[in-house]
């Protein structure tokens, strides 16, 4: 809060909420120079880091969270509780979408809808399979049925339509499915 950081503010040490733990619990808002090392790009159907040219890969106990940015960037990270979230790529910028991804060896496994900022909608879900169809990701072992709880009233799953095609059901979709109400 820019009252703490300023200004008499800046003396300010509250026992129940000492400076020190703020200090150490704040969520780092990057630069666009910060922001490039987390550019991820699709090539030969796999998700790479644009600069150190790694592939993007999850490892067990991290969790990768990625952001679409309005101008069509991607950007994964790792997730770090208090100091690195959603919000951290875009300084708290638009998004097109935002949420968890696994990937190995920058083959991507698994997209889920995720993000206590952004909270993506169906529709940014989907926007963002487009994106990954688009450039030709490999989606073929993305995790299949998965289900994420999002909000009380929403779960999305993953549904694969071949290789290449990726689609996102709401819940009520994928019920009108199972009852042969729709297509």
């Amino acid at each position: 809060m820019m009252m703490l950081d300023h200004g008499d503010g800046k003396e300010v040490n509250l026992e129940d909420c000492p400076r020190t733990k703020l200090q150490q619990e704040c969520v780092k808002y990057l630069g666009p120079k910060e922001r490039e090392a987390y550019e991820v790009v699709i090539n030969e159907r796999k998700l790479f880091y644009k600069i150190s040219k790694k592939p993007v890969t999850s490892t067990e106990g991290s969790k990768l969270i990625f952001v679409l940015s309005t101008s069509r960037k991607l950007y994964v990270g790792e997730k770090k509780k208090g100091l690195f979230h959603h919000s951290s790529f875009l300084a708290g910028a638009a998004t097109i979408a935002s949420g968890v991804l696994t990937a190995r060896n920058g083959i991507l496994e698994g997209i889920w809808p995720n993000s206590g900022h952004y909270r993506p909608t169906d529709e940014s879900l989907k926007e963002f399979c487009r994106f990954l169809e688009e450039r030709e990701a490999d989606l073929t072992n993305v995790k299949k049925g998965q289900w994420m709880k999002i909000f009380p009233l929403f779960q999305y799953s993953l549904q694969i339509r071949g290789p290449h095609s990726i689609q996102a059901l709401s819940a009520v979709d994928l019920r009108k499915r199972e009852h042969g109400t729709s297509k």
